[in-house]
């Protein structure tokens, strides 16, 4: 039988056969790292998709609120419609602000002094040099 030693077979060979053995563990290592990838890759869908029906639930339950927000509005305003508020009447305390200061301003016209148009208007007197400054400052 013949001898095979190292120095029989030939340099290029070891050479293939290192190669050969580097491109299939780069090849498995490739293949390791896109299995990893795709697994991360599927959980954060499952992920997502868990978030996803979350928020589906709670917008289906905003939108079941405000459909009976909008049925008890609608179902007031029919109430409403059907028994008009009645109009309350303002309280008739005395006479206007723009009335008091119409009066206070004729009477002023006519020469009258503060005191008499205070006595005449049943107002105090420095209710009247208010109202009369101001019209004074507006008239300017």
């Amino acid at each position: 039988m013949p001898d095979l030693s190292m120095l029989e077979i030939p340099p290029y060979g070891i050479i293939l056969d290192v190669l050969m053995i580097m491109a299939v563990a780069s090849l498995w290592m490739v293949w390791w790292r896109n299995l990893n990838r795709l697994q991360k890759t599927e959980r954060l869908l499952a992920d997502s998709i868990q978030q996803l029906e979350q928020a589906s639930t709670q917008l289906k339950q905003a939108t079941d609120h405000i459909l009976a927000f909008e049925k008890e509005k609608h179902a007031e305003d029919e109430i409403r419609t059907k028994n008009p508020p009645r109009k309350r009447r303002a309280p008739t305390v005395g006479p206007s602000a723009d009335t008091v200061l119409s009066r206070t301003l004729r009477l002023q016209r006519e020469g009258k002094s503060d005191k008499e148009i205070s006595d005449n208007l049943s107002i105090p007197v420095n209710q009247v040099r208010l109202m009369l400054k101001m019209h004074a400052t507006r008239a300017s």
